[in-house]
């Protein structure tokens, strides 16, 4: 017969052997909910029993509540703003206005002024005023950052999305 190996509350390589079937954000949740069992029982061996009883419980808390949730539109335009800037080919920024044909590449604290968010019927409708690249595809960088900033819209903030416009407002050569 052999004989079952001990898990001890000593590193992540005991949790993972307990662990095998469940995703990292999972086994994150359930580590955090084991803090308070890690400082009180540091020399006695974790079950399996009770794992998974943290892991029941951490089930508990995932479940819906009804209500609403309501996110300015200023709170939308940082999300997009971050998420434009992570795309291919996007050097930066601009002002929707260009004065004398000339875009301005707005500094990573005022990304905000780059974007137009507006509530619409079916959604919210953005507008991106973007740099783009020197030497890039135009339409594919448009095209990825349409993908980019819808995702990234309906991932962190669940809104039903309208149109997402972009504006090039000139192209830079990175340095």
């Amino acid at each position: 017969m052999t004989k079952k190996p001990k898990h001890y509350t000593t590193g992540i390589l005991a949790y993972t052997r307990i662990f095998n079937g469940i995703s990292p954000m999972e086994l994150s949740g359930v580590l955090h909910s084991i803090v308070s069992i890690r400082y009180t029982s540091i020399a006695s061996p974790i079950t399996q029993e009770t794992m998974n009883a943290h892991v029941r419980e951490r089930n508990i808390m995932t479940q819906e509540i009804p209500g609403s949730l309501h996110v300015a539109n200023d709170v939308l335009a940082d999300i997009v703003g971050n998420a434009a800037l992570e795309c291919y080919g996007v050097v930066g920024m601009a002002a929707p206005t260009a004065a004398d044909g000339i875009a301005k590449i707005l500094p990573a604290s005022r990304l905000r002024r780059g974007v137009t968010v507006t509530t619409t019927e079916q959604g919210v409708r953005v507008e991106l005023y973007v740099v783009i690249e020197y030497g890039t595809n135009i339409n594919a960088v448009s095209q990825n950052l349409i993908d980019q900033v819808t995702f990234a819209l309906t991932e962190s903030a669940r809104v039903p999305i309208d149109s997402v416009d972009v504006h090039v407002q000139g192209i830079k050569v990175r340095k």
